[in-house]
């Protein structure tokens, strides 16, 4: 046998063998998802959570997945957890109504939550028209009016008459200016959800710290449930901006990064 073909035949194996791990995952996987959610609808919470958790174990995610996780955790009035779970749904389905409601309700339980800093009129019509459509779309439809644009160029290049030039390339160039429209949506939805680190504060309560330093100044207590943005690190803290812009610096055991 020629090595060429040996080559190909252990390619062929490989390739096999892998399709063969995967299909036997994600079997397994579904297997336990379903075993997961009849404990869940028999009210049998932490069975399902071990079973889910063991299911994240294996680098499977999902938005169904941390959704059920999610639920479970709100069930035995685990705030953190559950709010945890209910962000990384949404980081995965940001527009799904269900997670969007039940993350809501979780939030409903956490004590003196800070109030947002309200947006300007139009800051948060803009942001909710990019949040109407998932990154997915967005990327997608950057893409097929791009490939719009280019049909257009071709077909300025080999239209014969000054009229249809001046249409072509008129057409091309609203599709390329909206395909960059489109292209700016998905890149500034996809820097909200994953370039800015969120976390979720676990501790029941704790101080906040003007430095990043047990003797430093407290200037406010956070509790269990908050939602925090990330902006800086030192040594075994973080500098946390809560919800309605106030910041400070918090010991990293003390919350959970997203």
């Amino acid at each position: 046998m020629s090595k060429n073909k040996i080559f190909i035949l252990l390619l062929f194996i490989i390739f096999n063998i892998f399709g063969l791990n995967i299909y036997a995952n994600n079997n397994e996987n579904t297997e336990s998802l379903q075993k997961a959610n009849q404990l869940y609808s028999e009210k049998s919470y932490e069975q399902a959570i071990i079973i889910y958790s063991k299911i994240l174990e294996s680098d499977y995610e999902s938005a169904a997945l941390y959704y059920n996780l999610a639920n479970s955790y709100y069930r035995l009035n685990e705030l953190s957890q559950s709010i945890y779970y209910y962000e990384k749904a949404k980081m995965l389905a940001p527009d799904d109504e269900d997670i969007k409601y039940n993350s809501k309700i979780a939030e409903l339980m956490v004590y003196n939550k800070p109030t947002p800093i309200p947006q300007i009129g139009i800051v948060k019509f803009y942001d909710n028209f990019i949040n109407s459509q998932n990154i997915n779309t967005w990327s997608w439809l950057s893409l097929a009016l791009f490939a719009l644009a280019i049909s257009f160029a071709v077909w300025f290049v080999i239209a014969k008459t000054s009229r249809t030039k001046k249409i072509s390339f008129t057409f091309g160039a609203i599709s390329l200016f909206f395909s960059i429209i489109a292209f700016t949506f998905m890149h500034k939805q996809y820097s909200f959800i994953y370039s800015a680190k969120k976390a979720v504060i676990f501790s029941e309560k704790t101080e906040v710290k003007s430095s990043p330093d047990q003797n430093s100044t407290i200037l406010f207590e956070v509790f269990e449930g908050y939602k925090v943005t990330i902006a800086d690190d030192s040594g075994e803290w973080y500098k946390i901006i809560l919800e309605d812009g106030k910041q400070g610096w918090i010991a990293k055991d003390e919350l959970r990064i997203l």
